[in-house]
C-alpha cells in the first residue's frame, strides 16, 4: 500500500483550516511539524513559532487523483487569504513509510494512571498503572497531540466505575478503550473514516475490552444514540465539527452529565463555547496545552 504524502508550509493560524482540509479530502491522519529544539535548563525559551508544516497521506488507489485534486483547489483558496505555501507532494512505498515513523512514538504517561504503550514497545508496569496497548495504524490518536493528552487527563478526572461514554471521532479508539480502563460500563465509538475503524476495532481487541467497548462507522445525529444517553460525551475533532454537532452532543449528553470537547485552537473557545451553552450546556473547565484548548461542559 504505497502512500502520497502531501505537506502544506502555512502561519500558524492556518493550522487548524489546513487540518479540517486535510481530514476532509486527504487521510484521517495528519500531522503537524514545529520548530522544536531547546533547553529550558540552560536559559532557553521556546522558539518563536511563525511558519509550521502540515502533512497527511492519501492512499494511491484508484481514487487518490480526484482527491488530490480536491485537496490542491482548497489550499490554493486558503493561500489567497494568507502566508500558505503550494501543497508539494511525494510517494512514500510502503516499505519506506510502515515502521520508520515508529521510531518518533514512545510510551507516554499521561495523568496519575494512564500508560499508553505503543504496540511495538515494551513497558514495564508498575503498580497502579492503566496500560493501553495502542497502533494508531493511519488513524488519528497516539496521545501525544495535545488535545489527545487533555482529553485523556479529563477522562481520567470524570470517569467512574458504570460510566456510559460516547466518543464521537474516535480515531484509533484510543478514548474510548481508556474510558473502559477507567471503569466505564460502556464506551461506543463513532468514526467516519473506515480505515480508522479498522485501527479502532484492532486496538479494541489488543485491549481486551471488546464487552465494553463498540466502534461504528457512523456519526451524529444517529438513530440509535437516545436522547440524554451517556454520561460522558467526547469529541476530540475539528473547530468546525464541534460547531456543526453542538446540538446532538447535548442531547445525546444525560442531565448532569458531562461534554468533553478538543481538538481546535484556542481561539475558537468562545465560539464554541457560545454555541454549546445555547442549547443548555454550561461551560464549567477550559484547559491550554500549547496554542490547543479543551472544555469540559455540564448539561
Amino acid at each position: 500500500m504505497d502512500l502520497i504524502e502531501i505537506a502544506v508550509d502555512c502561519d500558524s493560524e492556518f493550522v487548524e483550516p489546513i487540518t479540517e482540509v486535510f481530514r476532509r479530502y486527504g487521510g484521517s491522519e495528519v500531522a503537524v511539524e514545529e520548530p522544536g529544539g531547546f533547553n529550558p535548563d540552560e536559559g532557553e525559551s521556546p522558539p518563536q513559532i511563525s511558519r509550521v508544516s502540515v502533512k497527511t497521506y492519501i492512499i494511491l488507489d484508484s481514487k487518490y487523483l480526484s482527491r488530490l485534486n480536491s485537496l490542491d483547489l482548497a489550499i490554493r483558496l486558503l493561500s489567497k487569504l494568507g502566508n500558505v505555501s503550494e501543497p508539494k507532494t511525494q510517494i512514500l512505498k510502503e516499505s519506506e513509510w510502515r515502521d520508520a515513523w515508529k521510531n518518533h512514538i514512545q510510551v507516554l504517561k499521561i495523568g496519575d494512571k494512564i500508560r499508553i504503550v505503543p504496540s511495538w514497545c515494551s513497558y514495564q508496569k508498575c503498580a497502579g498503572d492503566i496500560v493501553l496497548e495502542l497502533d494508531p495504524g493511519m488513524a488519528f490518536g497516539t496521545g501525544h497531540h495535545p488535545t489527545t493528552f487533555m482529553c485523556v487527563e479529563l477522562l481520567e478526572e470524570l470517569t467512574h466505575l458504570s460510566s456510559t461514554v460516547l466518543d464521537v471521532g474516535c480515531g484509533s479508539g484510543i478514548l474510548s478503550i481508556v474510558a473502559s480502563k477507567l471503569g466505564a460500563a460502556r464506551a461506543v465509538g463513532l468514526e467516519i473514516d473506515s480505515n480508522a475503524v479498522k485501527t479502532a476495532e484492532m486496538n479494541v481487541d489488543r485491549n481486551c475490552v471488546s464487552d465494553s467497548v463498540k466502534i461504528f462507522n457512523e456519526t451524529l445525529p444517529n438513530r440509535s444514540i437516545q436522547a440524554n444517553e451517556y454520561e460522558i460525551v467526547v469529541a476530540n475533532i475539528s473547530s468546525k465539527v464541534v460547531l456543526e454537532l453542538s446540538e446532538d452532543l447535548v442531547s445525546s449528553t444525560a442531565t448532569g452529565g458531562r461534554i468533553i470537547v478538543s481538538g481546535f485552537l484556542s481561539k475558537s473557545v468562545d465560539d464554541i463555547r457560545a454555541r454549546l451553552e445555547s442549547f443548555g450546556s454550561l461551560c464549567i473547565d477550559t484547559r491550554f496545552r500549547e496554542e490547543w484548548a479543551s472544555m469540559v461542559l455540564r448539561v
